[in-house]
């Protein structure tokens, strides 16, 4: 079964750390999952093969750490067979309108409340077909990353059945012409982090976003309200310790 994510300590603004796995490795999971409370596994830009999402899935329930799943697109076909892994819940990327927020939210909740059909899976291998009443369909987090999305902001995050708002700081820069390496401080991006922060406030839903190993940056976004921060990846762990411990090693050889 699924480790669940204590929602209503985060909508009080209990921060928790996360880091994502983009390579087809969940091993890495158990590797460091003592340092970090959740973990955002790519199912979009990640490696990651349906085989080794549901791996990372497993993997993460027996290292007792959530999981949420980015799917691929807002289609049926990536969001069923990612909510039937029994992982904590999904992350789904370009969320631009209230409607699609609708849409994603109809696909990924079961009836009465979405259409998700449901099926003889995991979600049933595990705790037994008795638990399935229709109302344990998994988190359902979107991505504002755009600035029509950000424009829509209010609307999407009260559209019934969305849990959370997840805030995409690469993308909105490319989508609002800034240069990729912008700070988040920068007016217009520290203004669209606010007015988003706000929305889910307003909702009663979950402020997420992609943070900043800079710790000024973290303990900013927590002060605007942002309580799921997601701040590295396996793949950027690698880089940075390994960088770190080349030019160690070079230094003392002089």
């Amino acid at each position: 079964m699924a480790w669940p994510l204590d929602t209503e300590a985060l909508i009080a603004g209990d921060v928790q750390l996360g880091v994502g796995l983009k390579l087809p490795a969940p091993e890495i999971l158990e590797e460091i999952h003592s340092h970090w409370d959740w973990f955002f596994i790519d199912g979009q830009h990640g490696q990651l093969s349906y085989d080794a999402l549901l791996h990372a899935v497993r993997t993460a329930d027996s290292v007792r750490t959530p999981s949420l799943v980015r799917v691929r697109d807002h289609s049926i076909g990536s969001i069923g067979p990612v909510l039937d892994m029994d992982c904590t819940g999904i992350i789904v990327p370009m969320v631009n309108t209230a409607e699609q927020a609708r849409q994603v939210a109809d696909r990924s909740k079961f009836p009465p409340q979405g259409s998700r059909s449901l099926a003889s899976h995991r979600i049933f291998d595990i705790p037994g077909q008795e638990r399935k009443t229709g109302t344990e369909d998994g988190l359902l987090i979107v991505q504002i990353e755009t600035e029509e999305a950000a424009d829509n902001v209010e609307a999407i995050a009260q559209t019934p059945g969305v849990d959370g708002i997840f805030l995409g700081p690469l993308d909105l820069r490319m989508s609002l012409g800034l240069p990729l390496d912008t700070p988040l401080t920068e007016p217009i991006l520290a203004e669209h982090l606010t007015r988003t922060a706000e929305a889910a406030r307003a909702a009663g839903i979950i402020a997420s976003c992609w943070g900043s190993t800079d710790p000024h940056v973290t303990a900013m976004l927590a002060d605007l309200g942002y309580s799921l921060i997601a701040m590295t990846t396996d793949t950027a762990l690698v880089s940075v310790a390994s960088a770190a411990l080349s030019q160690d090693l070079r230094n003392a050889l002089g």
